[in-house]
């Protein structure tokens, strides 16, 4: 079908809207840990290229100057002690009521060194929260925040000492963030319909054949042969610990190598005996790897009940579809690193990790993005009606995901809404031009969803969700 091309007002409006920095989320305060010589922070590797244009230490003990440096490494810290050329930013004695203005632009791949603190020359103020603690950059890519301590003051030392990642608590600087020179299109919810057309089913699992009582992780991956939506899980829990953690991660190749892998959806210390619902359900295209890792636990020494199965690679059904099921481990806790670590995939292993996974078959209107959100060039949406009788259809855009049930169907986009393009009959592309206008590199969140109507049922798709970039 023709493309309909989306109004450059419309999205210049939402990329004004959009084109502001975003704080980087941090860890609740938890306490202030007060020394003359010691200075902490955190520190994390990027997977994209972004800038920082502002810093800001928070200042509980109302001492009204701050103290901040920024520094990018080529390797996880450890007894570092950088180059003057690797600190990117040094400020001293500025008052804590303001964000520091700031122009830092760091490389995809590069470890992001952060430390900050209030005080003086005589003692320094660090604010304290929990780490390690999940974060993301401009809401895009999730990253692990780990404690980055340097036991120097700050303001004498000139921000050169010894620096270490640890584990522990983190200090916490406030990092207002924009994403640059990354175009990112991600799908998000479910699809629903007026009239149901089709039913979640429980994919197979390996026999039961022990309970793995170890501080490691087991469970299995599989290349998804049809669209489908993981909408529940549930842990074996032959142990009757009482608990349960999950881990489930978008793939884009088989894990025959280690494989560093962040999730995208995890929960840990849910009561185990019934399967669990997820929230937001996690769709996935065809040619993805869905990976999963879960056990029960963990007990006083951080072990996990691992319910152990065999007589793998397994074949499990999803609809009138074939899907192969093979072992996957990580060689870690789930529970104590979030899920985010190294997995290693085994396609000739007997063994797996057992997790009930319960998914369905995409009968329910759908979009995705088939050319991504590049500055100056033309995005595409492709949506499918998937339902009869398909008469009109349409997508709406706004700046954020929403959750608004509604008697015909959830809305997953936060009004208000800048503007509805027509796709008639529910099926086609939308050709959304990009303008090249370097402002909108990182621009996002930008929205999408759309709808269907049919001669007897109405539905929605699930939500696409665009970072503009290059």
């Amino acid at each position: 079908m023709k493309p309909f091309p989306l109004a450059l007002t419309a999205l210049l409006l939402a990329g004004t809207l959009l084109g502001q920095s975003i704080m980087m989320p941090i860890p609740p305060f938890s306490s202030t840990y007060s020394y003359s010589s010691a200075v902490r922070g955190f520190c994390f590797q990027t997977p994209v290229n972004f800038t920082i244009l502002g810093l800001r230490v928070p200042d509980e003990r109302s001492h009204g100057k701050q103290n901040v440096a920024v520094y990018q490494l080529s390797a996880k810290p450890n007894n570092t002690t950088p180059q003057k050329s690797q600190m990117l930013f040094y400020r001293t004695g500025v008052a804590s009521s303001q964000i520091i203005p700031c122009q830092v632009s760091l490389k995809a791949g590069s470890w992001v060194g952060v430390l900050g603190a209030c005080g003086d020359t005589s003692m320094m103020y660090n604010s304290y929260g929990t780490g390690p603690y999940n974060s993301r950059i401009a809401g895009g890519p999730q990253v692990k925040l780990e404690r980055l301590w340097m036991n120097v003051n700050l303001i004498s030392s000139g921000g050169i000492g010894a620096m270490t990642a640890a584990t522990g608590s983190l200090g916490r600087v406030e990092v207002y963030v924009q994403q640059q020179d990354f175009a990112k299109a991600e799908d998000y919810g479910e699809g629903t319909t007026a009239v149901p057309v089709s039913g979640e089913a429980p994919l197979g699992m390996l026999q039961f054949y022990t309970t793995y009582n170890y501080p490691y992780t087991y469970g299995f991956y599989f290349q998804v042969p049809c669209p489908l939506t993981v909408t529940a899980w549930e842990v074996p829990d032959e142990s009757k610990h009482g608990k349960m953690n999950v881990a489930l991660y978008r793939l884009q190749s088989a894990p025959t190598s280690s494989v560093s892998v962040t999730p995208v959806y995890f929960k840990a210390g849910v009561p185990s005996g019934t399967p669990h619902k997820l929230q937001t359900p996690v769709s996935f295209k065809p040619g993805e790897y869905l990976g999963v890792l879960g056990a029960c636990g963990p007990d006083s020494q951080n072990y996990l009940f691992n319910s152990y199965g065999s007589g793998g690679p397994y074949q499990a059904k999803i609809g009138s579809h074939q899907a192969t099921l093979y072992y996957m481990r990580m060689s870690t806790s789930i529970v104590a690193n979030q899920g985010i670590g190294t997995a290693y995939g085994y396609t000739t292993s007997t063994y797996a990790g057992r997790i009930q996974l319960y998914v369905k078959q995409f009968v329910v209107p759908a979009m995705t993005t088939t050319q991504p959100p590049v500055v100056g060039a033309n995005a595409v949406l492709r949506m499918e009606a998937n339902v009869k009788d398909g008469i009109a259809g349409g997508v709406f855009m706004g700046v954020g995901r929403g959750n608004l049930p509604t008697p015909l169907g959830t809305v997953l986009v936060k009004a208000p809404f800048f503007a509805i393009f027509p796709v008639p009959g529910g099926t086609g592309n939308l050709e959304v031009p990009i303008p090249n206008a370097p402002a909108l590199l990182g621009a996002g969140p930008l929205d999408f969803q759309g709808f269907v109507l049919a001669l007897s049922n109405f539905g929605l798709t699930n939500g696409v969700e665009w970072y503009t970039g290059k």
